[in-house]
């Protein structure tokens, strides 16, 4: 008798035009996805451990810290996929310091950087060090703190790519918004064409720079009276009702 082999992702956010040639589509019965189904053999599954853990378990924090949650990036390419890669360096980390650049004088000194704790220079791109080359006032999180934990310590969340990491920013309450630069939001599937929209109308999702840094110096003296706008609201929920599965 023949068996059914099932995929399981074990994160997720806003999805890519395609990945490794949707080949776990092909050779899995049923690939488990965080995103609402946007291929073919996929079924979204809400992770309920994920929502018990993040889900408006946070208090506002009486921190400042400006915490700026960076990603991996390889040296060289690595897989198939039509997302981030060695080659859009450059323009990831002129990105970042085009924003910290624009930021009010005082809030500076706030910057918290969070690398991912799976950065090693032998494999990846030195993001951390990189960014502090142009940025001295720069200050970083342990590398091994985890991530609830930086969520805790946060007064906003600067995210740098569209998946786990953004996601659960979003499930937490805490002011969250997501910075690309334009290469990586090109690469963005088209499926979720009016999502990425509402997000970048509600001020949550960035292409520029300049922009971003904008918007936090207006609103960085109360993130909360913005974040919770009933239109942010909407936007927030519907960003995790097709990412992630919530359902109110």
């Amino acid at each position: 008798a023949g068996f059914k082999k099932n995929n399981r992702e074990h994160g997720g956010g806003l999805t890519w035009k395609r990945m490794n040639f949707s080949f776990e589509e092909k050779i899995f019965y049923k690939k488990y996805t965080w995103a609402k189904k946007h291929n073919k053999n996929q079924e979204q599954v809400l992770n309920l451990s994920i929502k018990e853990k993040f889900y408006n378990n946070f208090k506002k924090s009486k921190n400042k810290k400006i915490s700026i949650i960076t990603s991996l990036v390889t040296k060289f390419l690595f897989k198939m996929s039509l997302s981030k890669q060695n080659f859009h360096y450059d323009d990831y980390i002129l990105s970042i310091n085009k924003f910290i650049k624009k930021l009010k004088k005082k809030e500076k000194n706030n910057i918290f950087l969070r690398p991912h704790p799976s950065e090693n220079i032998k494999y990846h791109k030195h993001v951390s060090r990189d960014l502090k080359k142009e940025n001295n006032m720069i200050k970083f999180y342990n590398k091994n703190i985890k991530f609830d934990d930086v969520i805790n310590e946060s007064k906003i969340l600067i995210c740098t790519y569209p998946e786990t990491t953004f996601t659960l920013s979003m499930l937490s309450g805490v002011p969250t918004i997501l910075l690309l630069d334009k290469n990586i939001f090109d690469l963005l599937n088209p499926k979720f064409t009016i999502l990425i929209r509402e997000l970048i109308k509600s001020k949550i999702l960035f292409y520029n720079s300049f922009d971003a840094s904008k918007h936090i110096n207006k609103i960085i003296d109360n993130p909360y009276a913005w974040y919770n706008l009933e239109n942010v609201k909407k936007t927030r929920m519907k960003y995790l009702k097709l990412s992630f599965g919530l359902n109110k």
